[in-house]
């Protein structure tokens, strides 16, 4: 249950890189979740700009 503006996505040469941390508080639980994902774009590929 990401929420889109916790998502961040970059791009440092070929390296595709999307991650996000979620954290949720409350009075009798506290929550964490991560997630990490990177990829290496083919030399022919091109990022829009």
């Amino acid at each position: 249950n990401y929420r889109p503006e916790e998502i961040k996505v970059s791009l440092k040469s070929y390296d595709l890189v999307v991650q996000d941390e979620h954290h949720i508080k409350n009075k009798n639980r506290s929550e964490q979740s991560s997630f990490f994902k990177s990829t290496t774009l083919q030399p022919s590929m091109q990022a829009d700009q």
